[in-house]
């Protein structure tokens, strides 16, 4: 589908839901990076800043050769393509279905399933590792991401662990710890570069990392709070990653 008819298809429906926000770039853009909302000014992050991302994810996750990976909220399986050599196996889910056709697409070989974070189609206890990155700010609510972070919980072996990226600092945080962020600018002319079929009004949740540790405190896990070490990645200092484990 060219970028023209798409959003002509799309310019009278109102975006209600990420899922469909992410079903339309999927759409619109042909370059997978685009898709995943991995872009700056308009333009697609560079592959040297995505090796660096992918790296720092791979540090922090530390999967054994054979271990099972869920990769939860893939999109069109970066992260698949990116670790398939490292572990026996890892399945990706996503819940835009545009995204998972084009995951299998980009790798025919991998294992991509439609379903939401909360509700994951797999028997307790069967996966190493949950890989979960970028998407805790898409949630719904509060309510929501312990329901998420329950299941993730649910599904992983009892020696596993559960790695949460990118995930957004409140601003009162920022403004205590003098993080650089995005400047203003960046955000006040994307209908320059992006069709008016992707505008909305949704909003993204930030969380204090005291909502995972008392989480984890509560429920007798283990909890990590990191740092992000990704040279040129321009949200590092405004985002942090988690890990979970029992």
């Amino acid at each position: 589908m060219t970028q023209n008819s798409s959003s002509t298809k799309f310019k009278r429906s109102r975006i209600s839901s990420w899922a469909q926000w992410f079903d339309r770039c999927a759409q619109y853009y042909q370059d997978p990076r685009m898709k995943m909302a991995y872009y700056q000014d308009g333009k697609p992050v560079a592959m040297s800043v995505m090796r660096a991302m992918h790296k720092d994810v791979w540090n922090k996750m530390r999967a054994p050769k054979d271990s099972i990976v869920l990769d939860v909220g893939g999109g069109i399986g970066l992260f698949s393509q990116s670790f398939q050599h490292r572990v026996k196996r890892i399945i990706g889910t996503d819940i835009s279905l545009t995204m998972v056709r084009d995951a299998y697409r980009l790798n025919s070989r991998g294992v991509f399933l439609l379903c939401e974070a909360a509700s994951l189609p797999f028997s307790s206890r069967s996966f190493d590792r949950v890989l979960c990155y970028s998407v805790f700010h898409y949630l719904r609510n509060l309510k929501h991401t312990e329901e998420v972070l329950d299941e993730f919980l649910r599904v992983l072996k009892r020696d596993g662990l559960a790695f949460i990226g990118d995930i957004l600092y409140p601003q009162n945080l920022l403004n205590r710890k003098k993080a650089t962020v995005l400047p203003q600018r960046r955000y006040k002319n994307t209908a320059m570069w992006w069709p008016s079929s992707l505008n909305h009004d949704l909003k993204k949740l930030a969380f204090n990392p005291e909502f995972f540790i008392n989480y984890c405190r509560k429920n007798n896990y283990q909890c990590k709070i990191l740092a992000q070490h990704i040279p040129g990645k321009v949200t590092a200092e405004s985002r942090y990653d988690v890990v979970i484990k029992f």
